[in-house]
């Protein structure tokens, strides 16, 4: 299909998809400079980046969040 030809629309969380029926699927995450597109063709596909930055309470986050394994 020509790229004029492509409709996009959204799902019902707001995220956009094609319109039209289509085996090809894609995401798209961006965070801060970095932005990442991925696609697939017969599946969903889901993806997130973030830019990494300083932390301060790290420590009070993992005490929180996560196991003493983890």
């Amino acid at each position: 299909m020509a790229p004029a030809e492509v409709v996009l629309t959204e799902n019902a969380k707001g995220k956009p998809m094609l319109c039209a029926p289509s085996n090809l699927h894609f995401k798209l995450s961006h965070s801060g400079g970095l932005t990442f597109f991925a696609f697939t063709l017969g599946c969903e596909i889901g993806i997130d980046v973030e830019e990494r930055r300083p932390i301060d309470n790290i420590e009070d986050i993992a005490r929180r969040f996560f196991s003493r394994v983890e």
